[in-house]
This record gives C-alpha cells, structure tokens and sequence, in this order.
C-alpha cells in the first residue's frame, strides 16, 4: 500500500489520478501536519474514492497533550466521523515519553474510528516500550514511523526490530521516495510494510502540490522492486 500525504483537493486529485492507494488528510504539512480544517474534511471525503485517513493534531510542539487539547482532539474525532471518516492519524506521549494509550483511547471514545499512530512514536523515550503499548491497542491498526528521529534510510536496523515486533501493519514514512526505494528494498526484502510520501511526489517540497507524474513513477519503481 503506497499512500500520500494531501492537503488540498488538488492534492487529492493528483494523487488519485497517479495511483495512490490511500491518502493521509492534514493541513500545515510544513509542520508535520495538524489536523485540517472542517470545510477541508468534508470536501475530501465527500470526493474521495481513496481510503482517507484524517490527522489529529493540534498546533503545538510535543505530543503530550493538556485536558483542554484533548477535549478540542476529542471534538475533532466526532466531526470527523460526521463527515464520513473512519479511519485517524494520530498519537500521543506521556509524562515519560512513552506512547499513551489511555490518552488515544480517551480522545476517540464513543467512536468506531481506527488508528494509525503517527511518528510520535519516533520521538519516543524508548521505542520498545512503546511498541508493546501499541501492540495491546486493538484499535491501533497501523504504525507510521521511520525508526527514530530522521529518514527511514537513516534507522534500517531499528526498523528491522520494530517490522519484527510489530502487531500493526507498519508504514514507513519520512525520506521514502523514487531514489531511496531500492535502499529500503535491499535493506527490508523479507518484511512486509506499507509506504507513506510526502515531499517525494511534489516539485518544490511541502509548499507545493502533489504530481500524478511523480505519483505514477514512485509507484511503478515500487512495484519493480515488488513494494507494492
């Protein structure tokens, strides 16, 4: 599974038309992605023929959140679902760095919604720790990271580990594009994983628009090297 990261419906069309298999919905992707606006949420789920995964994240550093922040996460959650969405993106630290289920939970009471925890994970106090945490949350589905801190490419023998101890289907995200397929290939030939681009299928970095042609070449190069 190849999916892109879109925050437009510009985005959305380009990325269906060059052949994604899902998409990530966020806005402020300059800032890791946050959680996008109502009108925006609406708009790419009503048009999308994709699976759309909704960010929630609200703007601020760090991924240990305040009562009030997660009331606001926990009201994003409902108006997601009221537009259709079924599927989130998003994760949480405790006061120990440690994934924080309770808080996931929390946010996403009273709904059906699953779960990709998203690269909090990377900026983890220990991994491992957090991975067994993940690893007992049912509604957790998938696990976007890049091993640590800095591109996939940079963290292959982590992600060897974490590929191996994962419960979730992993995705690997930061760094993955055309050029760095065959390097996560060589390194990953005997796992399974999916993968999640951004800045690789647009021109000029995360202030542009996704690229069908770019989209289309990643995939074809993917499905070479039997990723996809």
């Amino acid at each position: 599974m190849i999916e892109i990261i879109v925050s437009s419906l510009e985005d959305l069309r380009e990325s269906l038309s060059g052949g994604a298999d899902r998409v990530e919905l966020v806005t402020s992707l300059s800032q890791g992605g946050l959680t996008p606006s109502a009108a925006l949420m609406d708009a790419i789920l009503k048009e999308s023929s994709l699976p759309v995964c909704v960010m929630l994240r609200p703007e601020k550093k760090g991924f240990h959140y305040t009562k009030e922040e997660i009331r606001l996460l926990r009201r994003e959650a409902q108006l997601a679902v009221s537009f259709g969405a079924s599927h989130v993106v998003m994760g949480a630290l405790d006061e120990e760095g440690l994934a924080d289920i309770g808080v996931v939970e929390e946010i996403l009471e009273g709904t059906e919604l699953t779960v990709t925890f998203h690269r909090a994970f990377d900026e983890s106090a220990d991994l491992f720790e957090s991975l067994k945490r993940i690893n007992g949350c049912e509604r957790i589905t998938h696990l976007l990271t890049s091993g640590g801190p800095g591109k996939v490419t940079d963290n292959l023998v982590t992600v060897k580990k974490i590929l191996d101890q994962a419960r979730p289907r992993v995705i690997l995200g930061s760094g993955v594009h055309t050029g760095s397929l065959e390097a996560i290939s060589n390194a990953l030939r005997h796992f399974s994983f999916d993968l999640h681009v951004g800045t690789g299928v647009r021109d000029k970095g995360e202030f542009s628009r996704v690229q069908a042609h770019k989209v289309r070449k990643l995939i074809d190069a993917a499905r070479q090297l039997g990723l996809r």
